[in-house]
């Protein structure tokens, strides 16, 4: 099974301007413990909940907050896809 196919359209994407606090809510509505975060229909890694409430201030954005830390990294993503291939 390919990634892509897991993929599920129904929970929201988060964007790097997005808020902590947009982001605490949606992860509350949808009873999620990571939400995907997306610039341009790229995506560019998840974003945990207990990072999220790691913040101090919650109007900062999620780019703010340093989603080099909380995202999962490209060269993550890519052993990922790697590894999936491999199974195949």
């Amino acid at each position: 099974m390919l990634t892509a196919n897991l993929i599920n359209n129904n929970i929201p994407r988060l964007q790097p301007l997005d808020s902590v606090s947009k982001a605490l809510q949606l992860i509350s509505d949808f009873k999620v413990t990571h939400l995907p975060v997306v610039s341009e229909n790229k995506f560019l890694g998840l974003i945990s909940e207990e990072d999220l409430l790691d913040s101090e201030d919650q109007k900062t954005t999620i780019e703010l907050r340093g989603r080099c830390r909380d995202c999962v990294t490209e060269s993550a993503q890519r052993d990922l896809r790697d590894s999936n291939q491999g199974s195949h």
